[in-house]
């Protein structure tokens, strides 16, 4: 069985991705970028939710919490 979480990525120069991790039954690990963008990491986490649901009905993949 898969697991899918969503992931929020900053790199080094600030800026911020937002994608899945993809963990298999072998322990293997995969990542999706979804968007690279500017995230304030103060937004409020109701608001990185909503951001990250939208981009998932965008691109129409599932929600694990």
């Amino acid at each position: 069985m898969k697991e899918l979480k969503s992931t929020r990525l900053q790199f080094k120069n600030g800026k911020y991705a937002i994608g899945m991790t993809e963990v298999n039954n072998d322990g293997e690990i995969g990542l999706e970028i979804l968007e690279r963008e500017d995230i304030n990491p103060l937004d409020s986490l109701e608001r990185r939710l909503e951001h990250i649901t939208e981009k998932l009905e965008k691109n129409r993949l599932p929600l694990v919490a």
